[in-house]
């Protein structure tokens, strides 16, 4: 309840005075790594992948989720189910927190509330390490090779020699602004909503951060009214990587074919022709 918050001795905090005061202590909530899988499925949905050589031609113009491609990180088919400690997580998410000028620093569960005592409610809370690790799966991603398309890479339907050194234009361009306002969203430490690192969120802005009024039994057999209700706010903190790359493999073309064949349309159509190929001319088409 907002009491444990404010009463001296509940959390060890007593944010309105001595070496606290000012300071701030709420619940918050950890999400590791599953922000980034939003933003990537928005990404690729409100992206196309172009890739234009020069100013005329157009090698490929489509939703990026045609392409996209997840790597395998565990073994397929198999799964298991594990635990993993958070200590590591929770120390760099707040070096980057810090480093972006945050008031605030995660500090994960180390207590259980048990109650109250006495008709003043004094708060009681019993160590526990219970939550030092989090449950993890691990595997279980055979649906990967059921999905078509869905490989390191892509084959292009149709083939370009494209001369050395020309850059490859290879850009996702935005085609839904919805999808990638929620890819920014996913991707903002503090959720699109600007201002304080990071924010602080309620289920409704008409709802107080701590409402309503009950009566809770104590250890001891009393009555206490917790007329400062419970804390209706969440402090959200995002942890984890988000890491992308994009790749084009194929074989460069040596200066002297490339020379050749520009001068000469006769071979170019030949070589076209054989091979099933397209020539993307710098400048041309």
């Amino acid at each position: 309840a907002v009491n444990d918050l404010s009463v001296a001795g509940g959390l060890g905090f007593t944010p309105e005075s001595g070496a606290f005061a000012g300071q701030f202590l709420g619940p918050a909530l950890l999400r590791h790594g599953w922000w980034a899988n939003y933003a990537a499925w928005h990404l690729v949905r409100g992206y196309n992948l172009r890739w234009k050589i020069g100013q005329h031609t157009n090698i490929m113009d489509e939703v990026a989720r045609h392409t996209a491609y997840m790597p395998p990180n565990a073994q397929e088919g198999s799964a298991s189910d594990s635990e993993v400690d958070i200590i590591n997580f929770v120390l760099e998410m707040n070096k980057r927190y810090d480093q972006l000028g945050s008031a605030f620093n995660f500090l994960p569960v180390s207590v259980l509330r048990i109650g109250i005592q006495g008709v003043t409610g004094v708060p009681l809370y019993t160590p526990t390490r219970d939550f030092d690790r989090v449950g993890a799966t691990f595997g279980g991603m055979d649906l990967r090779s059921m999905l078509r398309g869905n490989s390191e890479f892509r084959k292009l339907t149709l083939p370009y020699v494209i001369k050395p050194g020309v850059p490859i234009g290879l850009i996702l361009q935005e085609n839904d602004t919805d999808q990638a306002n929620q890819m920014r969203n996913a991707m903002d430490i503090t959720e699109g909503q600007g201002g304080a690192i990071p924010p602080i969120f309620n289920s409704d802005p008409n709802f107080l951060a701590g409402s309503g009024a009950f009566t809770e039994r104590t250890a001891d057999g009393l009555n206490f009214a917790q007329t400062l209700g419970v804390p209706t706010f969440r402090v959200p903190f995002k942890s984890g990587d988000f890491k992308i790359s994009l790749m084009v493999k194929g074989f460069e073309v040596t200066e002297d074919w490339y020379q050749i064949m520009s001068a000469n349309a006769d071979i170019r159509e030949v070589v076209m022709s054989a091979c099933g190929i397209r020539f993307a001319m710098q400048g041309g088409s």
